[in-house]
C-alpha cells in the first residue's frame, strides 16, 4: 500500500491556499512508470464513509472520484 495523506494533513495544506476557487488537480503517480508521462484527472466527487458505518466498521476513509 503506499504512502497515504490523511485528512488533518490535507486539510492544513488547503487552508493555506489564498485562491479556493482554484480547481484540484489529481496526477497519477505510476511506481512502474517507464515513459516519464503523467495523466492528469481532475477531482469531481467527494464521498466520505465514517469509521462505524456499514462496510466501515474498523477504519473509514475519503475517496476522491476524478476524471480526465
Amino acid at each position: 500500500r503506499r504512502k497515504c495523506m490523511n485528512v488533518n494533513k490535507l486539510i492544513g495544506i488547503l487552508s493555506k491556499v489564498k485562491d479556493k476557487s482554484l480547481p484540484i488537480r489529481i496526477i497519477k503517480l505510476d511506481e512502474n512508470e517507464i515513459t516519464g508521462i503523467r495523466i492528469n484527472y481532475w477531482l469531481e466527487e467527494v464521498e466520505v464513509s465514517d469509521t462505524g458505518s456499514s462496510g466501515y466498521e474498523v477504519e473509514g476513509e475519503v475517496r476522491l472520484y476524478g476524471g480526465v
